[in-house]
């Protein structure tokens, strides 16, 4: 039975240190769940599933502290607050086509911009882009 979630975690006994995911073969993928690279804290670069429309749990990237550019494919709708955090050094990029989500300066908005969805710097201020009002995500 195929399965369009990805509910189960990765073996974390992969390969140790700079880790290369590429999952852009994995189109039956649309979801990602808590903890799905659990125990892959070595990750160097992870090409999403270019059909994955949610990541839509807590912590499916918090263990995953060496990533530091991670692109959300254009289809995703849903990003849980708290599915994407720990990590200091990540920077975000959207695939073009996104309607729901972009990203300024490595910092991941609503495609509005009326929303922060994700900052993942190790910053001590920040600046919202001019905009009317921005809503900062409790992440």
């Amino acid at each position: 039975m195929a399965s369009s979630s990805l509910g189960f975690m990765l073996n974390g006994n992969i390969a140790a240190g700079g880790l290369a995911i590429n999952m852009s073969k994995a189109t039956q993928v649309k979801h990602f769940y808590q903890s799905a690279f659990g125990g892959l804290s070595s990750i160097g670069s992870l090409i999403l599933p270019p059909n994955l429309e949610s990541i839509a749990q807590v912590d499916v990237f918090n263990t995953v502290r060496s990533l530091t550019e991670l692109e959300i494919p254009a289809k995703v709708t849903n990003i849980y607050p708290s599915s994407i955090y720990n990590n200091s050094n990540l920077r975000f990029t959207v695939a073009s086509g996104s309607t729901t989500f972009t990203a300024v300066d490595g910092v991941l908005y609503t495609a509005d911009m009326t929303e922060l969805v994700s900052c993942q710097k190790d910053v001590s201020s920040f600046t919202v882009p001019d905009r009317k009002s921005t809503r900062l995500n409790s992440s």
